[in-house]
């Protein structure tokens, strides 16, 4: 369904490429999904009339027209449908071609970029659990080559730096290439601070020796931040654990 989506695009001149959860596992196969992300580049009105007569000669695809004609002249984002599969097009005012390769036949969003807007979505607490497990699948796979530089300018431009760097750390205990371990990995406390990561394991049922040894600090040290986590209301008051 991606692949005929994406037809239709090119045989209007509209730029476009893959993005989201799609663009990984076009290069990693290591969850499904169901639903499938654009970007594309604002169009004149004359090809946004040559998408829409091809979508509706293609009847394969539902879309609402005026949302279509609105987003690709002037930018937003508008969705279409299948009977199985739903896509979301967001619409740029950059150059798409500078941000995509050629993957599977396709225009897919480079690596770089894909692991700077999951981060972006991590530090505004937008991220789900697939999201971050797609960040640590890119930059652990071997079946990616990251451009160091261009993901510096891209982690840089969304100021995510420095969770990149705490991504990097938890993604060096995944072992590269084994999906399995990608698939269950958690790096749900990425962001968060040491209080945050304390109160997640406290609620897992860690004790103050098995938190201390995860996080390379004293016992007594957990102490103080399970303290200040019962002080920002993270565990409850009455509790106590050993």
């Amino acid at each position: 369904m991606i692949e005929k989506f994406a037809d239709l695009l090119e045989k209007a001149d509209i730029s476009y490429m893959v993005f989201g959860a799609y663009a990984v596992i076009l290069r990693i196969p290591h969850r499904d999904t169901f639903d499938g992300d654009f970007v594309v580049e604002r169009v004149d009105a004359e090809n946004v009339k040559k998408f829409i007569d091809l979508v509706r000669e293609s009847e394969i695809f539902d879309i609402d027209e005026r949302a279509v004609r609105d987003s690709l002249s002037h930018g937003g984002k508008f969705s279409v449908f299948s009977k199985r599969y739903g896509i979301h097009v967001f619409v740029w005012r950059k150059d798409v071609s500078k941000y995509r390769e050629e993957e599977s036949g396709l225009y897919v969003a480079i690596p770089e970029l894909i692991i700077g807007e999951k981060l972006k979505l991590a530090k505004e607490g937008k991220a789900d659990a697939e999201d971050k497990k797609d960040v640590i699948a890119l930059l652990t796979s071997p079946l990616v080559s990251l451009d160091e530089e261009k993901l510096r300018e891209i982690t840089d431009a969304y100021k995510v730096s420095e969770l990149l760097k705490k991504y990097r750390k938890k993604a060096s205990s995944v072992k590269p290439g084994d999906i399995s371990d990608i698939e269950n990995f958690d790096p749900s406390d990425a962001g968060a601070t040491r209080v945050e990561q304390v109160a997640r394991m406290w609620k897992n049922n860690k004790s103050y020796k098995e938190m201390a040894e995860e996080l390379g600090i004293s016992q007594s040290t957990v102490g103080v931040y399970v303290g200040r986590a019962r002080e920002q209301g993270l565990i409850p008051k009455n509790k106590r654990r050993k």
